[in-house]
Formats: C-alpha cells, sequence, structure tokens
C-alpha cells in the first residue's frame, strides 16, 4: 500500500481507547469487506499507551 494512504487511517486501542497512527515498519493491505474497504495490517499492534496487543484492523478518519 502506498504510504500515504497510511494518513487517513488510525488504530484505536482495544483495551485505553486511545488512538495512535499505524508504525510505519507495519505493513497494510486494502481488503473488501462486505462491500467496504478495510485496511487491515500484517500484524498485530501493540498500544504505546498502555502496551496492550491490539486487532489487525485499522479505522478510517474521516
Amino acid at each position: 500500500m502506498v504510504a500515504e494512504n497510511k494518513i487517513e487511517w488510525v488504530i484505536q486501542c482495544d483495551n485505553c481507547g486511545k488512538e495512535y497512527d499505524i508504525p510505519d515498519k507495519i505493513s497494510t493491505s486494502l481488503e473488501d469487506m462486505e462491500g467496504t474497504e478495510q485496511l487491515v495490517l500484517e500484524t498485530a499492534p501493540i498500544c504505546p499507551y498502555c502496551n496492550t496487543l491490539n486487532s489487525r484492523l485499522a479505522k478510517h478518519v474521516f
């Protein structure tokens, strides 16, 4: 995926609820999920605030 498109997506922590940017070192891909494009991360990210392992699905920022 083109790196500048990552700016439109964030990760919301499953534990503390804070949002954070997708780390540059994690590869991503856009996948069609039930007619909606979803950004999926190759590996599960760790929240920089509470160190919880999170979902591989990113949240689209409008």
